[in-house]
């Protein structure tokens, strides 16, 4: 089995990311936006148009196989007087995704080994896991997320 390429992702990738956001498209979630799963401001294809072409704006990372998009990585710095200068903001791979490493290279080309925050799922062990695999520790806090709650992670 191959590998699903990953790239940048730029504005004409809009509506693919769009589409995996969508709340039926059925998908794996290892990390949450700290603000719940599915920002506010991106639930249009116009949304992350306009996310995508910020000078200021995160750094998206779409993973395709045969041109379809079957997973992402959204990536923030966090500015200076930050702890941590990087908070991965979201993680999602699509549940059809042939291949169990694309969440790990998704992983490996948004963050690489920098300091960084996010937050998964809570009694998401698979989540957890993942992401202690690649370093991250939880830190004791939780938000309220969706209908559960998210735990923060730190590396």
């Amino acid at each position: 089995m191959t590998s699903a390429r990953i790239r940048l992702a730029h504005a004409l990738d809009a509506p693919a990311l769009h589409r995996l956001h969508a709340p039926d498209t059925p998908r794996e979630e290892w990390v949450l936006d700290p603000r719940g799963q599915h920002p506010q401001e991106l639930t249009s294809v116009t949304a992350w148009e306009q996310l995508l072409v910020l000078e200021t704006g995160p750094t998206v990372w779409l993973a395709h196989r045969d041109g379809e998009a079957v997973g992402c990585a959204r990536v923030q710095a966090l500015g200076p007087g930050a702890v941590r200068s990087l908070q991965l903001a979201s993680l999602m791979v699509l549940s059809s995704e042939e291949d169990p490493s694309t969440p790990e290279h998704l992983i490996e080309l948004a963050v690489g080994d920098a300091p960084c925050v996010l937050w998964v799922p809570g009694g998401e062990s698979r989540g957890l896991a993942l992401m202690q695999s690649h370093g991250f520790v939880a830190d004791g806090t939780e938000e309220p997320a969706g209908s559960g709650v998210a735990v923060r992670m730190v590396r």
